[in-house]
């Protein structure tokens, strides 16, 4: 797709602003855990979230319930499956393009597939004392608008729109880790309901165990 010079700029600052170049493509994997708070129609729900992705294909999501259930959901190029308790199923086809189209609005992913989407600055804005860049990435089917803090490059906020749905992300709380810099509090509103996740423990190349994503005897 067709991009401009001051687009492409405007996104090598965000990425400058989670670390060098060589810093993030040497990473290979991450994990953290992390403090939920969701809140939407149905009431107020607070868990305790574990990911662990290994780059590019692979996650693993654990979430351990305020009420002592839990729940996972494993993702790999060749099954997926979720689990509540002991009873594990296949991903709904719906819920897993839902995956896969957040994961291909990450900023790691869009900087290693950069010919796939359009970058168009949307001018400034002004955030309390905060300078703001505004950057809209497009792809087939959806849109990512961020904004960018002028003098660090940090994402302030990301605003994805599709055809069902609308999903804002605030970020705060930026930390240096392992040469990276990550936010460890994020605030989503997403169809309604408002997510707080507020990050405990962040890990850059952590030690895999593989047996996080071997496949269940019960899924094909």
């Amino acid at each position: 797709m067709a991009t401009n010079t001051t687009g492409l700029a405007l996104l090598e600052k965000a990425l400058d602003g989670i670390g060098s170049r060589e810093k993030r493509t040497s990473i290979q994997a991450s994990r953290w855990k992390g403090n939920v708070i969701q809140s939407g129609p149905g009431g107020t729900t607070s868990f305790e979230l574990e990911n662990v992705t290994v780059f590019p294909d692979r996650s693993y999501v654990s979430a351990q319930m305020s009420n002592g259930s839990s729940q996972k959901q494993v993702v790999t190029p060749d099954f997926n499956y979720q689990s509540l308790g002991k009873i594990n199923t296949p991903i709904p086809p719906s819920a897993l393009e839902k995956l896969q189209q957040n994961k291909k609005f990450q900023l790691g992913y869009i900087e290693r597939h950069i010919a796939d989407y359009t970058l168009t600055p949307e001018g400034t804005e002004q955030i309390g004392a905060v300078s703001v860049n505004r950057l809209k990435i497009s792809a087939t089917g959806a849109e990512l608008l961020l904004k960018i803090d002028q003098q660090t490059g940090r994402l302030l906020s990301s605003s994805m729109r599709t055809d069902s749905r609308d999903v804002v992300t605030e970020f705060s709380d930026y930390r240096l880790v392992d040469g990276t810099y990550v936010a460890f509090h994020r605030h989503t509103t997403d169809s309604g309901r408002t997510t707080d996740l507020t990050i405990k423990e962040y890990e850059l190349k952590p030690v895999i165990d593989e047996s996080l994503f071997q496949r269940p005897n019960d899924i094909s």
